[in-house]
């Protein structure tokens, strides 16, 4: 059990998580649909770029299979994940802070040409298949502290956990403290607080927390 300094016994700090590809294995899960619908053999390790559409035949089409029912729903934690969260949410708040793509209304059709069999989607809720993953996999988490967001920034936090460059840079650029999980499009990026797991991001957390 991780033991904070006395700085934070006034207010416990709040802690921001992002959950795809930082809690969860979303670019295993997605590539593998992927190659499944298009018949392609796309690795998700050499998706060293973060625009998909970069690495599928189908380019902006690759998009539409976030509107895949229950892709969202359906991916796995990663490793060390569950014991990750119950251990962070002993050292201060934490916050699910995601981003989520639209879905599709009841009567919408996702196609996709010219491939053997079209797909129709006739709904799809990632931002409720994303609290019921949340609910299976992490119940001690309040469903209040939980926040869908494109610009994370905007949250008020004392730390954040993502995978995305962007987020990472722009939290940076506001001189607020941010862990970097790693990913293949991501490592272009230069910094100390880079963790490869999630036993190396709790550790890492302790670590700003204490200097705080």
């Amino acid at each position: 059990m991780w033991n904070l300094d006395s700085s934070f016994q006034q207010r416990r700090p709040i802690i921001l998580v992002d959950i795809d590809d930082t809690i969860n294995r979303f670019a295993e899960t997605y590539w593998a649909l992927h190659n499944q619908v298009f018949e392609e053999s796309v690795h998700y390790n050499s998706v060293d770029q973060w625009e998909f559409d970069l690495f599928s035949s189908r380019g902006v089409e690759a998009y539409h299979l976030f509107k895949m029912p229950g892709l969202f729903r359906h991916i796995p934690v990663k490793p060390y994940a569950k014991e990750f969260m119950d251990s962070i949410q002993k050292m201060g708040e934490v916050f699910v802070v995601s981003d989520a793509p639209s879905g599709t209304s009841y009567g919408d059709t996702v196609h996709f040409s010219n491939i053997n069999y079209p797909i129709d989607v006739p709904y799809s809720n990632p931002v409720d298949d994303k609290r019921a993953w949340l609910k299976e996999h992490f119940p001690t988490l309040p469903k209040e502290n939980v926040i869908f967001c494109s610009c994370k920034w905007m949250i008020t936090g004392d730390l954040l956990i993502d995978d995305k460059p962007d987020t990472f840079l722009e939290f940076q650029k506001r001189g607020r403290d941010v862990i970097l999980m790693d990913m293949p499009y991501n490592r272009n990026i230069h910094t100390k607080w880079r963790a490869r797991n999630l036993m190396e991001a709790e550790e890492m957390i302790c670590e700003i927390l204490n200097k705080k």
